[in-house]
């Protein structure tokens, strides 16, 4: 029962990134325009809910450079391997 439990929350998880994707990657496209720093860029992004749990992956980036110290560039690729979202992987 928690194997399957596990499974829908995954593809649960998978289908709200992929929903919410294409309008946050618009807003982090638009972003760019302004000569942020990527770093700056995911930080604003972290304080927008409404991407869902793209917001909430945003937010770990953050977190993680902001509060443990951990590289930028290696924050985005452990992201990248973590998440159920084959789009966001890339």
């Amino acid at each position: 029962m928690f194997i399957v439990f596990v499974f829908y929350k995954k593809k649960s998880i998978q289908k709200e990134i992929d929903h919410f994707l294409p309008d946050a990657i618009m807003h982090l496209s638009t972003l760019s325009t302004t000569g942020l720093p990527y770093f700056k860029m995911f930080k604003i992004m972290s304080l927008i809910d409404e991407y869902g749990e793209v917001s909430k992956v945003f937010k770990r980036i953050a977190t993680n450079v902001e509060v443990y110290g951990m590289d930028f560039l290696e924050t985005l690729k452990e992201e990248a391997d973590k998440t159920p979202s084959t789009h966001l992987k890339e």
